[in-house]
């Protein structure tokens, strides 16, 4: 009897739970190949392509993985046109990928244009936007380019302080990669500010804290 595409997805990933990423590639190409016979707006289609490109990236095959979840974003396009919000959705391990092997400058190309579809989709201040400039920001600190890297950290935090709640793990790590931003630039005082507010976070100790040259956001 032939698996589901529901049984071989369920396979994977208790293979992938194990660490036996090319045993889940296998089944989710046996999936990838079924889910070729659904309706082209099926997102188990994409949803597929998602985790075998996550599989393929976890074992090794970087390219691969990338020809997949390029895949996924021509496939979403293909049904929604290329602004519709769920583009920028199945882009999101696409450019995950690209900044984790290095890639930074296609990997800011991509948050730019994500970028540019929620601020029209979900509105400027929604969380989600938030997200990807603290995405963005990282990207560009990579590359050098602090003082637009700041920006976009800035941005970040007066959405995320809005729309997460204080303790949120999200906003602790904006703070933190924010504050080794600042430290880079020789910014010792606001550094360690950052740094404050984001131990006070995890403690649960909301902590006034004072210095001389506080980042203004």
């Amino acid at each position: 009897m032939t698996d589901s595409w529901e049984s071989l997805l369920a396979r994977a990933e208790e293979h992938a739970v194990r660490g036996e990423f090319s045993e889940a590639c296998d089944l989710l190409e046996e999936a990838k190949t079924l889910a070729e016979s659904f309706e082209p707006k099926d997102q188990r289609r994409v949803e597929g392509l998602h985790k075998l490109g996550h599989a393929l990236h976890e074992a090794g095959r970087k390219d691969e993985a990338e020809a997949c979840l390029k895949r996924a974003v021509d496939l979403t396009v293909s049904c929604f046109g290329p602004y519709h919000q769920k583009v920028a959705d199945s882009s999101k391990e696409l450019a995950s990928l690209y900044f984790e092997t290095g890639r930074y400058e296609k990997a800011e190309e991509l948050c730019r244009k994500m970028l540019n579809i929620y601020e029209k989709s979900l509105g400027i201040k929604h969380q989600e936007v938030g997200l990807i400039s603290r995405n963005l920001a990282m990207i560009l600190e990579e590359r050098g380019k602090f003082e637009e890297a700041e920006k976009f950290y800035k941005r970040a935090m007066l959405i995320l302080q809005e729309a997460l709640n204080p303790f949120d793990g999200a906003l602790i790590t904006l703070m933190e990669s924010y504050g080794g931003m600042l430290r880079k630039c020789g910014r010792d005082d606001e550094a360690d500010y950052m740094k404050a507010c984001a131990l006070g976070r995890v403690s649960g100790n909301m902590r006034t804290v004072t210095g001389s040259h506080l980042p203004e956001l």
